[in-house]
């Protein structure tokens, strides 16, 4: 899958849906990251999230919820998480 270049580019206090995309040296400053989770997305360069918050919807936040369900095993995935299905899990990145 070619995922849409975005480069350069500053978000700040907006919605970006990261499904699909690859941000190469962009900065993001009190947005909402949503991730669906129906196609890959990346980024590279100086790409800082300041303040920002993470929605994972549909198939993201049900994969997150079943990894969850690892925690406290042997070989622990180190995070706990949970997620009814069809709300967002929402992670904070400060």
């Amino acid at each position: 899958m070619t995922l849409r270049k975005i480069a350069g580019e500053a978000f700040e206090g907006v919605t970006v849906t990261l499904d699909g995309c690859y941000f190469d040296g962009c900065s993001f400053d009190r947005c909402t990251l949503v991730f669906n989770g129906v196609a890959p997305f990346g980024y590279s360069g100086a790409t800082p999230f300041r303040g920002c918050t993470v929605q994972l919807h549909e198939t993201a936040a049900m994969v997150l919820s079943q990894l969850s369900s690892f925690v406290g095993q042997e070989g622990t995935l180190g995070f706990a998480a949970k997620a009814e299905y069809g709300l967002p899990l929402v992670l904070t990145l400060d």
